[in-house]
């Protein structure tokens, strides 16, 4: 007996959570949504990241990402006051 309501209790939890899901297209376009559309997306040729990063030794250091279409990447990192640079043409 015990099994039984067990299982009736997993099925309506199982059934009563599919019921709420979203779609994998659901999520992709209010994801798109929220970013303004996918055309202001596009519209997007270069990106630039910056911020600090943890060595674990109790020191940090800065870094900058610039990312170009189509595939250019740029990464530069100061470690004891010395750059470290990192290029990629995207070919």
């Amino acid at each position: 007996m015990r099994k039984n309501i067990t299982s009736v209790v997993i099925t309506v939890i199982i059934l009563s959570i599919s019921l709420y899901a979203q779609s994998v297209d659901e999520i992709i376009s209010k994801s798109l949504s929220a970013r303004g559309g996918l055309e202001n997306i596009k519209a997007v040729n270069t990106e630039r990241l910056s911020g600090q990063i943890s060595l674990g030794t109790g020191t940090s250091s800065s870094f900058i990402v610039t990312l170009k279409r189509p595939g250019i990447i740029r990464e530069e990192i100061t470690i004891s006051g010395q750059k470290i640079i990192r290029v990629n043409s995207g070919t």
